[in-house]
């Protein structure tokens, strides 16, 4: 056996993580997306406490080693295997990407991401290009004992905040078919169903089919 993520895989299971990996693989989610001219930017943030404590929204523009730490030990608790690194964050800053994050009584409790130009999407070990006036939303987290309570829709509208205020129009996702937790979420921000974003892989050679709006 060996584990991949918080997964024990059998041998079974690790010669096709394998086969997919490394030889065919075709994979569908679905693409959605949010249009930033309707985000009222004169609309102030609601406020939300957990447990008579204030949650602080804010982002993320230099890494600070403060900020760091906490961001390691939220990494450390994750229920699933992380995306990335302090070295990655400090890359995907320097490269422009949108960071923001969400405290809890002086610890972080959760992120989301916007990349912009181009993104490497670990769930489909590929890069996605990005149009010059969008942004592509990946690697949202929430502390297990904290979802399902809306704190994840406060992280993304303070995300959309920043995305209008510097010219983004939309902003698009991709989310796994059987997610019905953030589908769920994506309904209530009156997201829009794209349709099918389909990836393929044969050997070194990779295929992605997306929605006509975000090619």
């Amino acid at each position: 056996m060996c584990v991949e993520g918080s997964v024990v895989l059998n041998r079974k299971d690790m010669m096709l993580y394998f086969f997919r990996r490394n030889i065919f693989d075709i994979r569908r989610m679905l693409a959605v997306d949010y249009d930033l001219t309707r985000v009222e930017e004169e609309k102030q943030q609601p406020r939300m406490t957990l447990d008579g404590h204030a949650i602080e929204v804010r982002r993320v523009e230099v890494l600070l080693e403060r900020e760091a730490a906490q961001i390691r030990n939220a990494i450390k608790k994750m229920d699933f295997k992380p995306t990335f690194d302090i070295e990655e964050i400090r890359r995907r800053l320097a490269r422009g990407f949108y960071f923001v994050v969400v405290k809890h009584q002086d610890r972080i409790i959760g992120w989301y991401w916007a990349g912009v130009k181009e993104v490497y999407f670990e769930e489909l070990n590929c890069h996605i290009k990005i149009k010059r006036d969008q942004a592509f939303l990946y690697n949202m987290y929430i502390e297990k004992k904290h979802r399902g309570r809306g704190i994840i829709d406060i992280a993304r509208r303070e995300l959309f905040l920043h995305l209008k205020k510097e010219k983004y129009k939309r902003a698009w996702s991709l989310v796994k078919i059987n997610n019905k937790a953030s589908l769920k979420s994506h309904t209530r921000m009156n997201y829009r169903f794209l349709g099918n974003y389909i990836f393929v892989r044969l050997l070194s050679f990779t295929l992605t089919f997306s929605p006509k709006s975000i090619r």
